[in-house]
């Protein structure tokens, strides 16, 4: 229930029982809401939970709800009633206090509030107040972030913009998942509970039972600090409003420091995994392909657009006539927003040509399973030891190169490819749109053969190196 819209001092109000559950008559609380705290009050009835309307917030009336209660209490019907204009009065004092609190510019005072409540219903005795802090549960807080970034309303801290799709999908795993720990754990954590031991349980519910890697678990923790960073933020400004109205804090300073240091228990894990790209070689068998379905083409086709451009799944399966610029792709990249400039190579403009410089639409999940259907065909199936870490517990097997293949395998070729033929890095993150030196050099997977055979074509190796 809320006041007018009008009314600048908007109350959020409920009429709930004390004990839902209980098998005698349990008293009818109001409660309050105000600047994040919850307030109490007795409304001076008590009523038996079956004969309680819960939705819509008052007792039934009817007969057939009260019927086995006739023999004991004739006027269970008049008491009932009575209960509904206690609650309605409640209401109504309620609203016209705070539109006369509007009216006149001032306040509102929830001491005075009570006074004008109580006088005006005129009960026996005093209503008594009780102020309990909201209690700020976790999964409210992951799912009001997730709301905000879906909707706008909350944006990357640093640049503003809206959160991306992709980012978005993280933090509804992470609210999802974090409603499954809670559900496993037969438990509703909030706030104050982030401390070392709810890392560690958070931990070990990804690894046992969500069977997540490491760097999985890693990209939870990441997630998560953020959202409670957030949350802790916008408490700080809540609490310096309610200070200038000498009004308790939603948390102390003391409450967000604990938090704080609690966050630092969800560590940041990181781990390395076996990424492969395609060797010139390979790229080769791959272009000169022929009889594949007609979906295994297509999808080859637009694949092989991402290792001619070093461009993500994203910008790359989209590549059309308005990116063509005489001899040179001209894109803003989905992901960073950056502009990129390549040069269209031989075989990249024979398959633009191909479809009229308007590429297919493909899918990402079906371009995963597709690619490593190709490469099967193209016999790309050297054995390669890979590296896994599921459950905490890491372990190395051994698989055939096609199946590590997937759509951004085709980035990793372009940067690697034209590293090893003596692009420098410098000219390479210009056109692969890499802010740092270390985020691109995640992307090269050079064997120590490949560098020594790079090193040996140097000037310095060679002994043409002069030093005045």
């Amino acid at each position: 229930m809320y006041l007018d819209v009008k009314f600048r001092y908007m109350v959020n109000y409920k009429f709930r029982l004390r004990e839902p559950n209980s098998q005698k008559e349990t008293s009818i609380r109001f409660q309050f809401y105000k600047d994040g705290l919850r307030y109490m009050y007795g409304t001076g009835k008590v009523i038996f939970p079956d004969l309680w309307d819960e939705y819509n917030e008052q007792a039934f009336t009817t007969k057939q709800y009260f019927q086995k209660y006739l023999a004991a209490r004739p006027q269970i019907k008049t008491e009932l009633l009575n209960v509904n204009n206690r609650l309605k009065k409640i209401e109504a004092l309620t609203d016209a206090y705070f539109a006369n609190v509007e009216l006149s510019d001032g306040v509102p005072v929830i001491s005075e509030w009570k006074n004008y409540l109580s006088k005006n219903i005129k009960t026996a005795k005093p209503i008594n107040v009780e102020v309990i802090k909201d209690k700020l549960y976790i999964t409210d807080i992951l799912s009001e972030f997730l709301k905000g970034a879906s909707n706008g309303t909350i944006r990357v801290e640093k640049t503003r913009n809206r959160y991306r799709i992709g980012t978005i999908k993280v933090y509804r795993t992470l609210s999802k998942a974090f409603t499954e720990l809670s559900d496993y754990n037969k438990r509703k954590y909030t706030i104050e509970d982030i401390n070392k031991q709810l890392a560690e349980d958070w931990t070990t519910y990804l690894y046992k039972v969500k069977n997540s890697s490491p760097s999985n678990v890693g990209k939870q923790h990441k997630h998560f600090k953020r959202v409670i960073n957030h949350k802790l933020i916008a408490i700080h400004d809540e609490n310096y409003e309610l200070e200038k109205k000498g009004e308790q804090p939603i948390l102390t300073d003391r409450e967000i420091k604990r938090i704080e240091i609690g966050l630092t228990s969800f560590k940041n894990i990181t781990s390395e995994t076996t990424k492969v790209y395609l060797t010139n070689g390979e790229l080769d068998t791959l272009y000169g392909l022929q009889g594949l379905a007609d979906h295994h083409q297509k999808y080859l086709d637009v694949f092989l657009c991402g290792c001619y451009t070093a461009l993500r799944y994203s910008d790359y399966s989209r590549l059309r006539k308005d990116h063509v610029k005489g001899r040179k792709i001209s894109i803003i990249t989905h992901k960073t927003k950056r502009k990129v400039v390549i040069p269209i190579r031989p075989e990249l403009r024979e398959i633009l040509v191909k479809y009229d410089y308007e590429l297919p639409k493909t899918y990402e999940q079906k371009m995963n399973k597709y690619i490593k259907e190709i490469c099967n065909i193209a016999l790309i199936d050297s054995l390669v030891q890979v590296h896994k870490a599921k459950g905490g517990l890491s372990q190395i097997t051994t698989e055939p190169k096609y199946k590590l293949i997937m759509t951004h395998t085709a980035r990793r070729t372009a940067i690697t490819l034209m590293y090893l033929c003596g692009e420098s890095s410098k000219d390479i993150m210009i056109i692969s749109g890499h802010k740092t030196l270390a985020s691109f050099e995640t992307y090269l997977r050079i064997t120590e053969d490949e560098s020594l055979k790079r090193m040996q074509k140097s000037d310095f190796f060679k002994g043409n190196l002069k030093i005045a």
